[in-house]
């Protein structure tokens, strides 16, 4: 009899603890408020979170480099890639900061059929076994269901986020204020 009674007391807790309402944070309520929804919106906390949320949600039809820039040290070499409108551009720099234009060699592919097209791969190609001492990057995505979304990189953190609904013409904005992400629903 007791047991049952522990049983029935644990299982009403379990029930009441997991029908309590969610508080949603500042940005959370700003990514629901602009129509956005995601299975586990209360574990959106910053904006590399909110891109993989939107990563794994809707499909990626086209990406672009608008412009990055990568300066890393490679087999005792420093080099400065820059991209713009996904044109890549390899300086290799030399004494004083002088930068000297190079040829892009990406290495030999593995596998005969192994083709990267893309310049984020032909990126990670270069940059395989560099050590990376700065990273910044723009880039836009059109996704599925008329989403498009243009962010800005530093470092392997998304600074800035703007995700245009074209659907519904609502447009979330994200930008770091002081030390803070926020986001702002505009309509």
């Amino acid at each position: 009899m007791f047991k049952t009674f522990c049983l029935t007391f644990l299982f009403s807790f379990c029930t009441f603890a997991q029908n309590k309402p969610q508080t949603l944070n500042v940005i959370q309520t700003q990514i629901s408020s602009c129509g956005l929804s995601f299975p586990e919106l209360n574990k959106i906390l910053n904006y590399n979170q909110l891109y993989a949320a939107v990563d794994k949600k809707y499909l990626l039809y086209s990406e672009k480099t608008i412009e990055r820039e990568l300066r890393y040290r490679s087999k005792g070499e420093n080099y400065r890639l820059k991209i713009n409108n996904d044109v890549l551009t390899l300086y290799r720099v030399g004494e004083e900061d002088r930068m000297i234009k190079t040829s892009i060699e990406t290495p030999k592919p593995i596998d005969a059929k192994q083709k990267i097209t893309t310049v984020k791969g032909k990126v990670r190609q270069l940059t395989l076994n560099a050590k990376i001492d700065e990273d910044w990057g723009q880039y836009f995505e059109q996704r599925e269901n008329g989403v498009q979304i243009e962010y800005s990189i530093r470092n392997s953190k998304i600074s800035q986020m703007k995700i245009d609904l074209t659907k519904t013409k609502q447009v979330l904005d994200c930008k770091v204020k002081g030390d803070s992400e926020v986001c702002f629903c505009l309509k």
